[in-house]
């Protein structure tokens, strides 16, 4: 995972690409 050093989000890493999306947006991208 990243973890963003300004607000502390962590993005999951996919396949070797970071998935940036915030949290709320992952589960409408995945659906």
């Amino acid at each position: 995972t990243l973890t963003c050093t300004e607000c502390g989000e962590t993005y999951p890493i996919e396949d070797g690409i970071p998935n940036l999306l915030p949290p709320d947006m992952r589960e409408e991208a995945a659906a």
